[in-house]
C-alpha cells in the first residue's frame, strides 16, 4: 500500500500487516451488514495507490476507494463471465483482465461497470488458477488454467469483433423430397417466402451462421408470430410439426453466447396452404348443397301438400256419398277447382265441362264444416274433466280413423287434434275463472291434475297468469 503495509486476502476478508508491527487489522471494504458481503478474497490488486480491486469467490469482484472509503461490485449482472474470480491483472494498454473458473473478460478502469467476456475467443472458456496471471515483457499476458497455460496478446482482443451473415439454407418435409422442390423452396428463400402445402405442414427448416474463427459462440433464437423468443441453441435447424394452415411470420437471429449481442437477423414468411376440404371451392360445393337440401325440403313439403290435399278430397268425396243427397235428378260430381279445406264439394253436371260451385255449395261445405267441428268440440266437453280422455277416445266416439280424423281435423280448424283439444280445455277454463272458480278447482275441472302446468299453459295461451284472469 502507499502507506507502507502489507494487505493479505484470506478467506475472512482482507488483513492489514505492517512491517515490524505485530498487531494484524482488517481492512473493512463491505459495510455493517457482513451477511451480505463475500469475504472469501482470492486475489488482490491495487490500481495507482487508489483503488483495491478484490476478487472473491462467489461475490464477484469489489473496488475499494482509499480515499472515500467507498465500495462497488461488479458480477455477472455487469458481464463476467462468473462470479468467482481468481486472479487480476492490468496490461499495457490500461485494461484490468479478470480470470474466473469459466473464462476471461476485462475491463477500463474509468468504466468498471461495464465488463467485457471475451470467451468468444476459442480457449479462453476454461477455468483458471487463482492468481496464476503474468505480464510478460512483450506484453503479453500469461494465465495458469486447470488444462494448461494461455498466453493471450491482449491488443488482438478487443469487444466483439467478428460478424456473421446468417442465412437459410432449404426445407425438409421427408425424404423423398425431389431435386425439384428444393430448387424452388431455395428460391423462394432467397425471397424471404415459403409456401407449402397442406400435407407439408410438418417440416425442417435449415440455417447457418458462419464464422469460422468464432464458430463455437454462435447460438440461434427464434419465434413465430407474437410469440416469445426461444432459449439459445445450437442447432442450425427448426423443427415445425402440423403446423396450423395460414401466414406465419418467422424471426431468427444469430447470437453471441458470450455477449449476447445480435450479430444477424432475418425475417421468413411461411404460408401453409388450406386443406382441400377447406378451400373456397370446396366452400361452393358446400354451399351449393346446403341449398340444394333446403330446396329437396321444399319440394318435399310441397308434394306431401299435395298428398293431403288429395286425402282431403278423397275423404270428402267419402263423406258426399255417405250423406247420398240427391241434386233434382243429376248426377253429383265432384269438381276439381275446389279448394281442398272445404269439404263436400258437389256440383251439377249439366254440361260436359266443370262450372264453378254456386253459393248454395259453399254455404253447404260452411255448414258441415261447422257441424263437423261443433259434433268434435261437443264431445270434448262432455269429457272436459276427464284427463284420460285421449285421443284415440274422441276418434272412437267420432267413429273415425286417426289418420281421418286427423286430416280432417287440421284442414278444417288449422290445428291438430291435441292443439283442439288443449284450446277447448283452455277456453273453458276461462269461462270458469270469469264465473269466480278457484284456479285450482278449475285446472281439475278442465281435466288438469297439475295446477302448476295448467297457469303455464294458461300464460302460454292468453298472455297472462290464471289469477289474474279472474
Amino acid at each position: 500500500m502507499p502507506d507502507g503495509r502489507i494487505i493479505v486476502g484470506t478467506i475472512r476478508g482482507l488483513k492489514l500487516v505492517t512491517p515490524g508491527d505485530p498487531k494484524v487489522t482488517e481492512l473493512v471494504y463491505f459495510s455493517s451488514d457482513r451477511t451480505k458481503v463475500n469475504r472469501y478474497v482470492l486475489d488482490v490488486y491495487i490500481h495507482q495507490n487508489r483503488d483495491i480491486y478484490i476478487a472473491t469467490d462467489g461475490g464477484g469482484v469489489y473496488i475499494y476507494n482509499m480515499e472515500t472509503r467507498s465500495c462497488r461490485q461488479i458480477t455477472k449482472n455487469n458481464g463476467l463471465p462468473s462470479n468467482t474470480v481468481t486472479s487480476i491483472t492490468m496490461d499495457k494498454t490500461r485494461r484490468l483482465w479478470f480470470g474466473t473458473d469459466q473464462g476471461l473478460s476485462f475491463i477500463y478502469p474509468s468504466r468498471p461497470e461495464e465488463v467485457i467476456n471475451v470467451n468468444y475467443c476459442y480457449g479462453l472458456e476454461r477455468e483458471y488458477i487463482r492468481g496464476a496471471a503474468v505480464n510478460l515483457s512483450d506484453g503479453n499476458i500469461l494465465f495458469g488454467s486447470i488444462s494448461g497455460a494461455v498466453i493471450v496478446n491482449p491488443h488482438r482482443v478487443q469487444k466483439l469483433n467478428y460478424t456473421a451473415k446468417l442465412k437459410f439454407l432449404g426445407a425438409g418435409c421427408s425424404d423423398a423430397d425431389s431435386s425439384l422442390f428444393n430448387e424452388q423452396v431455395y428460391k423462394m428463400l432467397r425471397e424471404g417466402r415459403l409456401w407449402l402445402g397442406y400435407g407439408q405442414r410438418t417440416f425442417e427448416l435449415y440455417f447457418e451462421c458462419i464464422n469460422l474463427r468464432n464458430q463455437y459462440d454462435i447460438a440461434y433464437q427464434y419465434k413465430l408470430g407474437h410469440n416469445e423468443w426461444s432459449s439459445l441453441t445450437e442447432q442450425q435447424y427448426i423443427s415445425f410439426v402440423n403446423l396450423e394452415p395460414g401466414t406465419h411470420k418467422l424471426m431468427l437471429r444469430a447470437v453471441s453466447k458470450t455477449s449476447r449481442i445480435v450479430l444477424d437477423e432475418r425475417q421468413l414468411v411461411i404460408t401453409i396452404s388450406r386443406p382441400w376440404w377447406n378451400s373456397w371451392w370446396m366452400w361452393c360445393v358446400y354451399i351449393s348443397l346446403v341449398l340444394l337440401l333446403f330446396y329437396a325440403a321444399w319440394r318435399f313439403y310441397d308434394l306431401h301438400t299435395r298428398y293431403m290435399r288429395l286425402i282431403v278430397n278423397k275423404i270428402n268425396e267419402s263423406d258426399g256419398d255417405d250423406h247420398n243427397v240427391p241434386l233434382t235428378g243429376e248426377t253429383r260430381h265432384v269438381s276439381t277447382d275446389v279448394a281442398p279445406i272445404c269439404p263436400n264439394s258437389n256440383i251439377s253436371s249439366a254440361t260436359s265441362h266443370g262450372v264453378n260451385k254456386s253459393e248454395t255449395d259453399v254455404d253447404t261445405d260452411v255448414n258441415l264444416n261447422s257441424a263437423f267441428v261443433d259434433a268434435v268440440t261437443g264431445i270434448l266437453l262432455e269429457h272436459i274433466s276427464d284427463a284420460d280422455f285421449t285421443i284415440d277416445s274422441l276418434c272412437s266416439e267420432m267413429a273415425m280413423s286417426r289418420t281421418s280424423f286427423y286430416v280432417k281435423l287440421k284442414s278444417y280448424t288449422g290445428k291438430s287434434p291435441q292443439e283442439f283439444i288443449r284450446v277447448v280445455r283452455l277456453e273453458r277454463a276461462a269461462m270458469l275463472l270469469r264465473s269466480g272458480r278457484q284456479v285450482g278447482d278449475v285446472a281439475v275441472m278442465v281435466g288438469f291434475h297439475n295446477a302448476k302446468y295448467f297457469s303455464t299453459v294458461f300464460n302460454k295461451y292468453f298472455g297472462i297468469s290464471p289469477s289474474k284472469y279472474k
